[in-house]
């Protein structure tokens, strides 16, 4: 081998390290379902390609009700990173989220499942824009749970076509930690709309401790929500010494235009703090 080759040789090691090593590693963390059970769903540290930061962040997503797709990238020597993710046939660009994740929200609810790949664009140094992409071959896909029905739920928690619990846990002897305010969430997820007229306690056998108990930020009613719409309220439990226990239950009522009418009933239950 001649000198000249000696030199191509090593300029062309160099070069191939220099392009392996400006690249990106991608993540896909969005979740097989909307809206998203976040305990579930959770990204375990040892997965997460920033492991001080991306189990956390999308801990506090989950907690979210949004239909949030969610990509994790991690640039290796390279710059001008963007990010775009394509939902069901229509490419949009996603917003960076701090800790190596880029979401996109969707603002279209009334959906039964999207299908869903990735396109990330960087310069690679003197060597320009480059592409890579993530389930551009086989496509993601991430499906609306109840989807047809109208339904409640707690972010963060499974949600309900019509009855279920809400949990609350009372603060310590300090008066600190505990859980006594709630946020329900309805959504309708019907191609009919409802019109949602009541929300108030609810006089049942075994619940006599509504007194306990507030409904706060009701919006006004009565109030349409076409299919993806949704509005919310806070519950709050005055829990009245750290060591009680109380039981309450509201109704939530409900018109429709073209359909059935719908009601749900949320049961309220107070339990001691652990410590």
């Amino acid at each position: 081998m001649n000198g000249y080759q000696i030199i191509n040789a090593v300029a062309l090691l160099v070069l191939t390290g220099f392009l392996i090593g400006c690249s990106v590693k991608l993540a896909n963390r969005t979740p097989q379902e909307f809206p998203w059970q976040y305990a579930r769903d959770s990204v375990a540290t040892q997965e997460a390609l920033y492991p001080s930061s991306t189990p956390q962040q999308i801990e506090d997503f989950g907690k979210n009700p949004a239909h949030r797709f969610i990509l994790e990238i991690k640039p290796m020597n390279v710059s001008d990173v963007r990010a775009y993710v394509t939902v069901n046939g229509i490419e949009h660009p996603m917003q960076g989220s701090g800790g190596g994740l880029w979401t996109f929200e969707s603002t279209n609810e009334c959906q039964a499942s999207y299908s869903y790949h990735y396109r990330v664009r960087y310069k690679a140094g003197l060597y320009g824009q480059r592409t890579s992409t993530l389930g551009s071959t086989t496509h993601f896909n991430v499906v609306v749970t109840n989807f047809g029905e109208a339904i409640w739920y707690e972010p963060s928690q499974a949600p309900r076509a019509n009855e279920g619990d809400v949990l609350f846990v009372a603060p310590n002897i300090q008066g600190l930690g505990g859980k006594t305010e709630v946020t329900i969430v309805i959504q309708n997820l019907r191609s009919t709309p409802i019109v949602p007229y009541s929300i108030d306690f609810a006089n049942l056998p075994g619940n006599p401790d509504n007194d306990q108990f507030e409904i706060l930020n009701i919006p006004v009613l009565p109030v349409q929500l076409n299919c993806g719409d949704s509005i919310g309220f806070q519950i709050k439990w005055n829990a009245p010494s750290y060591f009680a226990i109380s039981y309450g239950a509201l109704n939530i009522l409900a018109n429709s235009i073209g359909g059935n009418a719908w009601s749900a009933t949320v049961y309220l239950k107070g339990i001691p703090h652990p410590i």
